[in-house]
């Protein structure tokens, strides 16, 4: 991230985390983004991306076996799973976020990607574990990991980027905000794919790379609310804005608008 625009953005997430810590400077924020892979003298079997070994106070996720990975992905995506080549080699992706104040560096959040691809040769990125740390909630840095996931995924010549949150999430907002500003839709795939959709309280997204991919798709509140995605992105935030506790709840169906 150099452009102007990122700068402004970064700086606009540090003012947010300078109010709210009452920091007397503006802080700095860094992000560092690596491609996960194994080294063979490790003992415990885990796979790390830095050199210098084991981070200090690391969430849970941070590091994790590397074929755990493809068990994760069966767990959470099965569908992209189902369909995935498992003789092709896959990827994970870890973007860091860190947050400098004076001379001490703090663990912001991360994100990490899973990159397969299916019999059919679409390259998929699959959102395994997104995170920002207390105290940078609320401060823009979910955002600029979903910017920097966007970037990852086109580069890795992906044809798609898939996300899913819990409805029951009490940070709902939060965790899907940052996807709906970036052109994501509401997604329902095939219900024979194994995965779990609005109807059990899983909220997947999904976004195209390439525009014309994009799909026209209505999202059905409890209250009788209907809204087109992602044309109404804006709306559906405001809506989810308004809606009290656990809105993640209230959503009541997704489906493609051309289906009646």
């Amino acid at each position: 991230m150099n452009s102007s625009s990122d700068v402004f953005k970064k700086q606009h997430s540090a003012r947010k985390i300078q109010e709210k810590l009452g920091l007397k400077s503006l802080p700095d924020i860094s992000i560092t983004n690596r491609q996960l892979f194994r080294y063979d003298d490790e003992e415990d079997g885990l796979c790390r991306f830095e050199r210098e070994g084991l981070i200090k106070d690391a969430p849970p996720g941070y590091y994790c076996g590397f074929s755990d990975y493809i068990q994760i992905c069966e767990d959470d995506c099965p569908e992209l799973f189902y369909y995935m080549n498992k003789d092709k080699g896959y990827k994970i992706r870890l973007t860091k976020i860190a947050v400098h104040i004076g001379h001490e560096t703090f663990f912001g959040g991360f994100n990490w990607l899973f990159i397969g691809t299916f019999h059919s040769g679409q390259r998929f990125c699959a959102v395994i574990y997104l995170l920002v740390t207390e105290p940078f909630t609320k401060c823009g840095l979910s955002s600029l990991l979903k910017e920097d996931e966007i970037r990852i995924a086109g580069s890795e010549h992906c044809d798609f980027i898939q996300t899913y949150h819990h409805a029951d999430n009490p940070c709902f907002n939060e965790a899907i905000i940052p996807s709906l500003h970036n052109g994501f839709f509401f997604y329902h795939g095939s219900d024979n794919g194994g995965c779990e959709y609005e109807d059990t309280g899983y909220i997947h997204l999904r976004k195209y790379l390439n525009p014309a991919e994009i799909r026209d798709i209505r999202v059905s509140f409890r209250d009788g609310t209907v809204f087109e995605s992602p044309a109404r992105n804006q709306e559906i935030i405001d809506y989810l804005l308004s809606c009290g506790p656990f809105p993640g709840r209230k959503i009541a169906a997704i489906e493609r608008s051309d289906q009646g």
